[in-house]
């Protein structure tokens, strides 16, 4: 290991020395448990997800003919997910099975840069290993992993990107910061949400090292790399004649909106502070419950017992004027919604009871949430603006600003777009215990911790389990009728079925009236539809939840004429 000790100037002997046994142990269960989930959820099927049916053309026409084909209906940059993808098609072949594997792998990744995340400011591994499971099996993150769309990709490179980047300005190496600017470089080639990252970095940059004119410079100088890099890329995209129809689409509208009415700014700000205090204080509460603990426990027992009150009280409080206005999670449903998981998933209603109670520990995790937060802004930046940490904690919380921000000034908003954001909150709220070396978290809190992320992965893995055995029988419904001789564009299988094969030759390309297909005269779906009828019904294997096994596929044809 000389060699490669030397190529990283020195800096690989201190990270060995920290990377115990117990690390490894923790690093080992994170993937076993990856591994059964997959193994459960079962990933194989020739079929799309949402939309990544736009992104394996894509890949497709890379890695059969060499060339970079950007399908019309791709918004984001997407050109380093292109070439992941085609990494693991390259050998086995392109197929939906193959490239929902890429996305597989790169969500591993993602929760083990974010265990190294924790670990590296100090915080013990039970909680480190908390962080890396609840971003797996938050059932957003989860649903994508299986699938060839882009965020999970870019939750990945960000992530791995936030690890090199701290790693480097904390130790000064050359090499680590070298890594995360490659990482984040790819993020930003895969969505243009990547431009956080230097934002971040410029923010965390001057806290470190102070106010100065060379300093700000070196602060500056990335996000203005980076802007050059997508005005770049951008610019090739237009002289070869390759920028897709919706390319950029969400982002037109920030210019528009800042140009705007203050009063609109500001009420699209509060609608998404409002959908990251319930799904953000949700997906973290795995995280941010042992942090409160650790902090009560460190107070007098008659502060302690203040604190524990006001923390319930105002939880009491504001889930009652939650159930009480409707605001029954999930209250921004797309990729999530009462039924299951996966934005075009048709599974099985919950019992209201259950989504009430979601309702609650959402809000319970958004109070928790925000008073992490509230007590590490206080700590670091009021009593000691320079203390150890600050400036981590600033790289976090800037980041997450940046992303809720750009979030609330685009026109299409999706809960999913809330993903890139929970590996900058989770390093913020870090820094709520001020000497992380002398907090233990309670046992009661672990273990209640345990209990949501297990509660997290059954939900998701049982859904996302129906979910993929639904879809494997409406594409073999689909293909059973075209072997029956029947024109694939005369059926209509949903915008989802049909995209892959019509998207450019029948209806709208730009996304306000996605029928793609020449005519409807067979339909493949869950509905019943009265002016057809109904030639077969094909029984979905899902597993039982909610007491019900759900609806069954179902074919129409024309309906026959009354003599």
């Amino acid at each position: 290991m000389a060699s490669v000790d030397q190529f990283f100037g020195g800096q690989l002997a201190p990270i060995r020395a920290r990377f115990q046994s117990a690390d490894s142990a923790a690093l080992l269960l994170i993937a076993l448990c990856w591994m059964s989930a997959v193994i459960l959820v079962n990933p194989l099927g020739e079929f799309p997800s949402v939309d990544d049916w736009s992104y394996v053309s894509t890949v497709r026409a890379l890695v059969e003919r060499g060339e970079i084909e950007l399908s019309d209906w791709i918004a984001t940059n997407f050109i380093s997910q292109a070439f992941w993808g085609a990494l693991f098609a390259m050998p086995f072949g392109v197929s939906y099975t193959t490239l929902r594997i890429s996305t597989i792998v790169a969500a591993l990744l993602a929760a083990i840069a974010l265990y190294r995340i924790i670990r590296n400011v100090d915080w013990p591994i039970p909680v480190a290993l908390l962080a890396a499971l609840s971003l797996l099996f938050n059932p957003i993150f989860f649903t994508l992993s299986f699938s060839f769309m882009s965020d999970v990709p870019f939750v990945a490179a960000q992530t791995g990107a936030m690890l090199f980047l701290l790693g480097g300005l904390r130790s000064g190496s050359r090499a680590s910061s070298a890594l995360g600017w490659v990482l984040a470089l790819l993020a930003q080639l895969c969505r243009q949400t990547g431009l956080v990252i230097p934002l971040a970095y410029g923010g965390a940059y001057i806290v470190k090292q102070g106010w100065g004119l060379r300093r700000l410079a070196m602060a500056v100088l990335p996000l203005l790399v980076f802007l050059g890099v997508q005005w770049t890329y951008q610019y090739w995209l237009t002289a070869t004649g390759r920028t897709p129809l919706m390319f950029g689409l969400s982002m037109r509208s920030i210019l528009p909106k800042l140009a705007g009415s203050p009063v609109t700014v500001a009420e699209n700000l509060f609608e998404v502070a409002r959908y990251a205090f319930f799904y953000l204080g949700l997906f973290l509460l795995p995280i941010s419950l042992p942090i409160i603990a650790s902090i009560i426990n460190s107070l007098s027992h008659k502060r302690a017992v203040t604190s524990t009150l006001v923390l319930a009280g105002t939880t009491v409080a504001l889930a009652v004027i939650s159930l009480r206005a409707g605001l029954i999670m999930p209250i921004w449903p797309h990729t999530w919604r009462s039924w299951g998981i996966a934005a075009d998933s048709y599974g099985v209603t919950a019992p209201p009871i259950f989504l009430e109670f979601v309702t609650v520990i959402s809000v319970c995790g958004g109070v928790f949430l925000l008073t992490c937060i509230g007590h590490a802004a206080y700590h670091l930046l009021r009593e000691r603006p320079r203390a150890v940490g600050a400036w981590e904690f600033v790289f976090g919380l800037l980041g997450a600003a940046a992303l809720l921000g750009i979030l609330s000034l685009i026109d299409q908003k999706f809960d999913r777009y809330l993903l890139p954001a929970i590996p900058w909150i989770a390093l913020s709220a870090m820094f709520a215990v001020p000497e992380k070396r002398n907090f233990a978290p309670p046992l009661w809190a672990l273990v209640a911790s345990g209990v949501l992320v297990a509660g997290m992965a059954w939900y998701s893995i049982v859904n996302e389990h129906n979910y993929m055995a639904e879809k494997r029988v409406w594409a073999a419904a689909i293909n059973e009728l075209v072997a029956q001789g029947i024109p694939r564009e005369t059926i209509d299988a949903t915008w989802i079925f049909n995209g892959e094969v019509s998207y450019g030759r029948f209806g709208t390309k730009t996304g306000a009236s996605p029928d793609w297909y020449r005519s409807r005269d067979y339909v493949v779906g869950i509905w019943p539809e009265p002016n057809y009828t109904l030639l077969h019904r094909y029984p979905v294997p899902r597993w039982p939840i909610w007491g019900s096994t759900g609806s069954a596929v179902l074919v129409y044809g024309p309906k026959a004429e009354p003599r």
